[in-house]
């Protein structure tokens, strides 16, 4: 049986003429019948799935209660983190409140100020086979580091 999608090169591209051959070669091709136990185990693991307790289900899904206390909860813990730095350094700089946390938004506003410029300057005055090069480093130790997590990971899923 003959299974290779047609060539059509000697011929203009005809996207009727083109699915007409899919659809044919489709066709042609046996069914795969599914596992007599599929369905049982198909529903067996949609049960599992629908049994989770309410915490191990995406935080939309939540009831709207914990939602909101979830929600309280972590704003109380980012304010509790903000004004505890705040009094930190008001207690080493012993500034006024708000004084220190405008001197910070003007410190972090420089500094970012001055880094924007200096990647400009270096955009602008480094060659571009040295951008494209250190363009080229940086996604190979991405794409290491990605392939080796995952590798770690199935390793770490293998023996458990």
């Amino acid at each position: 049986m003959n299974t290779e999608f047609p060539n059509h090169q000697a011929e203009p591209h005809r996207p009727e003429r083109d699915a007409r051959d899919i659809d044919r070669l489709l066709r042609r091709l046996p069914i795969r019948r599914a596992p007599a136990d599929f369905l049982a185990s198909a529903l067996a693991a949609v049960a599992a799935h629908e049994a989770r307790p309410w915490y191990h289900r995406p935080w939309l899904s939540w009831p709207v209660h914990w939602q909101a206390m979830s929600f309280l909860t972590a704003g109380s813990l980012v304010i509790a983190w903000a004004w505890g730095a705040g009094v930190g350094m008001d207690a080493v700089t012993s500034q006024p409140e708000f004084v220190t946390t405008h001197a910070s938004v003007a410190v972090f506003v420089s500094t970012t100020w001055t880094l924007a410029q200096a990647m400009i300057l270096a955009f602008i005055n480094i060659p571009p086979m040295w951008l494209a090069t250190f363009a080229c480093v940086l996604g190979t130790a991405w794409i290491s580091c990605l392939v080796l997590g995952t590798a770690c990971w199935k390793l770490a899923a293998a023996k458990a």
